[in-house]
């Protein structure tokens, strides 16, 4: 499995191996001299959806239009269906992008492109997004968290109760699934524990009787 940071400045894979580049991207263009790259990552060239483009060093000099990958002016839905994921760890911190939010976590699912938020709680984010992203019908993942946000989400969250909520213990959390059309009612489940706190334990569930509060976009079909 390979995963993708990409960042202002440098586009990072990691897998079996690590790979860098900068995070610039262009429209490719016809080129009369070509010469011997010096490692393959400095010759980039891409095509996506039927349109080619020039990718990190290779854009740096030869896009005439070359532009930081995560400038927001460029942050548009793409023109496909294969599943992206999106991971976003404490969307508080770059509250720029707010206004790119309101529009792609209501349109991303057609396009099958997946965004995670993890946030300690809802009142990290602007108060215009958070109906926007409930509406959207997110996959819901509540650790313990603070007393508004159980309040925010308390029809998600039924028949859990606000005391009840209240009570998730460490490293769990109730979890609120849309898939195959319909919600699934919502339970509490055992997670995984950080790295450094994990043991040979096996989950465990069980049905309704301050760490994270994950949302992503519902089943991507």
């Amino acid at each position: 499995m390979w995963g993708i940071d990409a960042g202002y400045g440098w586009t990072k894979i990691v897998g079996s191996s690590s790979l860098k580049f900068p995070s610039i991207i262009g429209k490719a263009r016809a080129r009369n001299l070509v010469s011997e790259p010096a490692t393959l990552l400095d010759e980039l060239h891409v095509e996506v959806d039927g349109q080619e483009w020039f990718v990190g060093e290779l854009a740096r000099r030869e896009a005439v239009d070359a532009s930081i990958v995560l400038d927001r002016d460029r942050m548009v839905l793409r023109n496909s269906t294969f599943p992206v994921f999106v991971i976003c760890d404490e969307p508080h911190q770059y509250l720029r992008s707010a206004k790119t939010w309101r529009n792609a976590l209501v349109e991303s699912r057609k396009w099958r492109f997946c965004y995670v938020m993890c946030l300690h709680t809802l009142e990290q984010l602007p108060p215009h997004i958070v109906p926007i992203m409930l509406a959207a019908g997110p996959h819901l993942h509540i650790y313990s968290t603070s007393k508004l946000t159980y309040k925010a989400l308390q029809e998600e969250i039924s028949p859990f109760t606000l005391e009840e909520a209240m009570r998730t213990p460490r490293y769990w959390a109730i979890n609120v699934i849309r898939a195959g059309g319909r919600t699934i009612t919502p339970f509490l489940a055992q997670m995984a524990a950080p790295p450094s706190s994990r043991r040979n334990t096996q989950g465990a569930c069980q049905a309704p009787g301050q760490e994270r509060l994950s949302c992503s976009n519902g089943d991507l079909g």
